[in-house]
């Protein structure tokens, strides 16, 4: 089996809050006596802000109107822990990863670690910031929110003008509680968003009013101006 449709297959059956390990890669080290590797994680994020799934409710059994967007995070990772978390790999296995080479499949749900006893779960937390990176910044079509892939940008209010939202993840921790029988993130850690602008955020006069993706119209003056 080709490995996307291996992917597909494990992000089909994704609950939503369950995190997985995706693939795990070879890089570029800093210090070349030692391999170090790219683990590539997804995980159906609610974030306390989204609608109810009504379409996905009445079909229910066809994993495809269930299937919202699964948020990928990209960590760094040594063949030691590794090898602690996936019982699965081998050093071998890992020695026969390329940098640049192709993925290995792995497609394990709930990753854990152990640290002083207590048993670690791999989650993904969503960080949204107006402050995008360089990269961000010279790449806004595929780095700033939007509605869908190929939707409009959602812009937020930032003390009072519309700006771009960036959506970053970081890599968190959570416990598992077997009397609740639910994930407890590790020090109450809560995901960081920025609800979308309306007109009523907008806390000053005239009021910008985006007329397409790269342009806003002042509303009083009639002045377009670049986003």
């Amino acid at each position: 089996m080709e490995l996307q449709q291996q992917i597909e297959n494990v992000l089909q059956t994704l609950k939503e809050g369950v995190c997985a390990a995706l693939t795990i890669r070879r890089v570029n080290s800093s210090d070349p006596t030692i391999n170090n590797y790219q683990l590539e994680l997804a995980e159906r994020v609610n974030t306390g802000n989204r609608g109810l799934n009504m379409l996905g409710i009445i079909n229910a059994s066809d994993p495809r109107f269930n299937n919202r967007g699964a948020r990928r995070h990209y960590t760094s990772i040594k063949a030691k822990e590794l090898l602690t978390m996936f019982d699965k790999l081998t050093q071998e296995m890992l020695d026969a990863l390329e940098i640049g080479g192709d993925p290995m499949f792995l497609g394990i749900k709930n990753p854990s670690i152990n640290h002083l006893g207590q048993e670690l779960y791999l989650k993904i937390r969503v960080n949204e910031t107006f402050e995008g990176d360089d990269w961000d910044l010279s790449n806004i079509d595929k780095a700033a929110k939007k509605k869908g892939k190929d939707g409009d940008f959602i812009y937020g209010n930032n003390n009072g003008e519309l700006a771009h939202i960036f959506s970053k993840t970081e890599l968190a921790a959570a416990s598992y509680n077997a009397e609740t029988e639910q994930f407890e993130n590790v020090d109450e850690w809560e995901h960081n968003t920025i609800d979308e602008a309306t007109e009523d955020d907008i806390n000053y006069s005239p009021i910008k009013q985006v007329i397409n993706k790269q342009q806003a119209v002042n509303t009083v003056t009639g002045e377009v101006n670049p986003l």
